[in-house]
């Protein structure tokens, strides 16, 4: 294992090509090849759950037909780790911007982890995750307990107007 924690230039390659392939290519053909066969992950839809390559395929070709369009993207935190001298992950938080329909829209702080592993003399990608920040959640809490609070005084002033 690479006991320096430097990033092995075959997954610093692997991860700008995810980048470009993802973001600014949008390369239906290119993603397939980068994929491992035992590739999952988790999306931002609600049907975004993927457990085979062929259901990642389908997410991005769905993908791809709704947002065509380049992405635009810059990192507001982001790290890289070896794990050891085969896997390596990648976890960032960014911001995207695109056009859809004609409409500017933009993910912001969306949460990418991205899991690398060497299969033979290629570097492939094995796992992604990426989610936001609910907007109930306040900064500094774990539980939404601001929004509780409200929620319970609010019941209880209907309570209170009752009686």
């Amino acid at each position: 294992m690479n006991e320096t924690n430097e990033i092995p230039i075959k997954f610093q390659k692997a991860l700008a090509e995810y980048f470009l392939i993802y973001f600014t290519e949008r390369n239906y053909d290119r993603l397939e090849k980068l994929l491992s066969d035992s590739f999952f992950a988790y999306g931002t839809g609600r049907d975004e759950h993927v457990y085979t390559k062929s259901d990642a395929l389908a997410i991005f070709k769905r993908d791809l037909e709704t947002a065509p369009n380049p992405m635009n993207f810059s990192f507001i935190k982001k790290a890289f780790r070896p794990l050891n001298d085969y896997t390596a992950v990648f976890q960032g938080e960014l911001t995207t911007e695109t056009k859809i329909l004609g409409e500017y829209f933009s993910f912001n702080h969306l949460r990418l982890t991205l899991v690398f592993h060497q299969e033979g003399k290629e570097v492939k990608l094995v796992a992604k995750h990426i989610s936001l920040p609910t907007i109930e959640h306040e900064e500094g809490e774990s539980y939404p307990l601001k929004e509780l609070e409200e929620r319970r005084k609010i019941k209880q002033q209907g309570i209170e107007i009752r009686f």
